[in-house]
């Protein structure tokens, strides 16, 4: 294996992939998991609430790290759409990680190379001479992307395992908004991607 900075930028890609897949399944599945702009209106009336009835709280709820922002209409909490479709995939698709560690491994590398540019974990590439497709058997016939390290104590994630797998999860996504029997629901997850002005 090898590593360097450029495993970064995929595993940046790779993890933002992820999440949209992970936000996609989520919409046809719990479609409730996602803000509205009655969530918006529920948060306002809220701070406005606390900031009249509790003056000594207004700066926590107006300002500084405790902020209580507006949640944009359409957003979900990332992490947990993350989880619910590495339990989802777990039988048909083995990522490596366990459904309680699904969120550790969302922050330690997706959030951690969007914020940080530096994932806390490992990421590494094979070094496979010979040619695609014999470097695409030698990855499907490997081990899941992820793995723990327990004598290091972090995890890994090999890039290019991930990477032959995203199709795979891709398709299982697919498979999953086809077997929907909740038209609305998939009427709904497609006006959610949609580019909004």
């Amino acid at each position: 294996m090898e590593m360097g900075g450029g495993n970064f930028l995929m595993m940046t890609a790779l993890m933002n992939v992820l999440g949209l897949l992970a936000k996609v399944y989520l919409r046809v599945n719990a479609p409730d998991d996602f803000s509205t702009d009655e969530h918006r209106k529920t948060v306002k009336k809220s701070r406005a609430l606390v900031a009249e009835r509790l003056p000594e709280l207004k700066t926590t709820v107006k300002t500084g790290w405790t902020e209580w922002r507006l949640p944009r209409a359409g957003d979900c909490n990332e992490e947990r759409a993350f989880q619910k479709l590495v339990t989802a995939l777990s039988p048909t698709l083995d990522l490596g990680i366990p459904e309680d560690k699904a969120i550790e491994v969302w922050r330690k590398f997706r959030n951690y190379l969007t914020h940080m540019a530096w994932p806390d974990g490992s990421v590494a590439v094979y070094a496979v001479r010979g040619g695609s497709a014999k470097a695409e058997r030698e990855l499907r016939s490997g081990g899941p992307p992820f793995h723990f390290l327990p004598d290091r104590g972090f995890w890994q994630c090999n890039a290019d395992r991930l990477t032959v797998m995203v199709m795979d999860i891709t398709n299982w996504v697919c498979d999953v908004i086809m077997a929907c029997p909740h038209d609305e629901r998939i009427v709904g997850a497609l006006g959610w991607m949609e580019p909004k002005d």
